[in-house]
């Protein structure tokens, strides 16, 4: 087996958790002893073995001994006690020849520091820069590398370009597959955010409704004067504490005070409207590593004017409806030239829709 195809497998394991794992990196850990694979594992969950641990108690529950062994794994393994302790202290431990790693540890805190510590221990360390293994944790990176989540814009219209009839009637303009990709598109990030009239005018849950098993995300509304009730559907089944309302200066201090003796996190900015630059660095503190942003056409504007949005995703269904509600409601530039470039990385089609995905540069 190439040394190639190792990386694809452990990358391709590193993938099996991109539902569940956040708000942590995806991780995949190969190892290799005698030209063969003994044992694979993955990070499947925050607080629970990472990717090293688990191929090693796979290579042992196989039967094999992993001293002497090399270790393929995606992301710098950790090198400090959290939840869990460190791989670098399991795999010196396990006596383990090489380690190669896919990518650095974008935490400057951590960037490097297990790479000397291994080395230090005696074993064999190599580390490359793999664009394969870096594109697995955009959010985390975002996190880690800007001080900000990961932006992830979403929305769903027709082929002229409209998020709802003229009515305001938005159901539905995609079908049930592409709304269901859209419920791993949230499984992929720990929140979701939408604006105020968005959660008057759908009554949105904005929950992942996969399995019964799936980590639910924060729920963030944009709420400049904390006027809503919250008594819908986007509180129900969902713990207090996931929910966050963002208001602006504009928020009576006793609408405030309710929002919390609700449990509910309120992040307050300067400015009559929300400072999302400001709010994202909150979020950031909270261990928000990804935002899905799923409108409405004023808070997709927002994140556009501001040039924080890093990618878009949107699903296109073969309707025509006419009307003045556009995703995007205000210019974004003078000439077509200077729009957002947008790098088109997957062209999907679920029965009749289609669904583009790119990331945004400038």
């Amino acid at each position: 087996m190439t040394e190639e195809l190792i990386w694809r497998r452990a990358v391709s394991l590193a993938q099996k958790g991109c539902l569940t794992c956040a708000p942590n990196p995806m991780v995949g850990a190969v190892i290799v002893k005698g030209g063969k694979i003994i044992g694979e594992g993955y990070h499947k969950t925050a607080g629970c073995d990472h990717a090293e641990i688990r191929a090693i108690k796979d290579a042992k529950r196989k039967g094999h001994d992993v001293k002497g062994s090399v270790i393929y794994v995606t992301l710098e393994p950790c090198s400090t006690y959290g939840r869990t302790p460190p791989c670098t202290k399991a795999l010196i431990e396990n006596k383990f020849a090489a380690v190669k790693i896919g990518t650095i540890d974008p935490n400057p805190k951590h960037a490097g520091r297990a790479v000397r510590i291994l080395k230090e221990a005696g074993l064999k360390v190599t580390a490359a820069e793999r664009s394969d293994c870096r594109e697995l944790n955009e959010a985390f990176n975002a996190r880690m590398e800007k001080g900000r989540p990961f932006i992830h814009l979403k929305w769903a219209m027709s082929l002229d370009g409209k998020l709802a009839a003229e009515s305001g009637d938005a159901k539905w303009i995609s079908n049930e597959k592409s709304r269901r990709e859209a419920h791993k598109l949230r499984a992929k990030y720990n929140a979701v955010l939408v604006g105020s009239k968005t959660v008057v005018a759908d009554d949105p849950s904005l929950s992942i409704r996969l399995t019964k098993k799936e980590r639910q995300p924060y729920k963030i509304v944009l709420d400049s004067e904390a006027k809503l009730s919250y008594n819908g559907r986007l509180t129900k089944n969902t713990p207090s504490e996931k929910i966050i309302i963002a208001v602006s200066q504009k928020a009576k201090a006793d609408r405030i005070k309710k929002l919390k003796e609700r449990g509910f996190t309120v992040i307050k900015t300067k400015g009559e409207r929300v400072s999302l630059t400001e709010l994202l660095k909150e979020l950031a503190k909270l261990g928000v590593s990804g935002v899905l942003v799923e409108g409405g056409s004023e808070t997709l504007t927002s994140f556009l004017k501001a040039k924080l949005a890093d990618k878009l995703t949107v699903f296109i269904a073969p309707k025509i409806l006419g009307g003045k509600r556009s995703p995007v409601l205000e210019a974004l530039c003078q000439t077509p030239e200077k729009s957002p470039k947008i790098a088109w990385t997957a062209v999907k089609k679920f029965d009749g829709d289609l669904m583009l995905e790119g990331k945004i540069n400038g």
